[in-house]
Formats: structure tokens, sequence, C-alpha cells
């Protein structure tokens, strides 16, 4: 597998604070010229990179959740949904630990509405 350089500092935080800042939606800086590409589209380019390696180290089940995610959400975006239809802190964060306790996303929860109700 070919070797990747490794990015300039300024770089790595640089899109730590866009990924943590906006999420799914950010804009991440590819190259020291400043250019950029959509994290969904950086995320969607590693995924056909892995693809051969996929089955060989067990991924699947990992990149099935990765698939999900682009397509449907990350947790701050379960979370605000919650905040949107409650306008309740307590229960945004008790999803948000129901979610830690399944250790898996609870999409199902939020289109069925007992995340709202709790």
């Amino acid at each position: 597998m070919d070797e990747m350089p490794r990015p300039h500092a300024w770089r790595l935080r640089e899109n730590k604070w866009r990924a943590m800042r906006y999420g799914l939606q950010a804009e991440l800086i590819t190259n020291n010229q400043g250019e950029t590409r959509a994290i969904i589209d950086d995320i969607k380019l590693w995924l056909e990179r892995i693809q051969p390696y996929v089955e060989t180290c067990g991924y699947r089940g990992y990149i099935k959740i990765l698939e999900e995610i682009i397509s449907r959400g990350n947790s701050a975006e379960r979370q605000r949904i919650v905040w949107s239809n409650t306008q309740n802190l307590e229960a945004a964060a008790r999803f948000n630990c129901d979610e830690f306790a399944a250790q898996a996303p609870l999409w199902s929860a939020l289109s069925l509405g007992t995340a709202m109700t709790k």
C-alpha cells in the first residue's frame, strides 16, 4: 500500500477544528495550498481505498455503520433532532446516554419518536 506523507501540523489542527465545528458538513483542507474537500467525500474516498481489505480484516460491520452515519447523520445531528422535537436538554442528554449504553446509533428511536417522549 502506498504511504501518505504526513500533513503539516497546522493542517491537522485546522481540520480537527473544522470537523468539530461543522461535523459532516465540514470542508477539510486537503493540501498545503489550501484546497478543500467535503468531509463526506473524503470519507467515501477512503472507503473506496480500503475496500480490498474490508472482508479480509473483518471490517464489514464497521463500514456499514460509517455508511449509515454518512447517509443518516452523526450523534450530534441526532441530539439536535431530539432537542428540536422536545426543547429539553435533559432529553437530548438522556438520548446520548441511551446510545452510549446501546453501543450503537439509535436511529430507529428517532423515527419511532420514543426518544422524544421519555
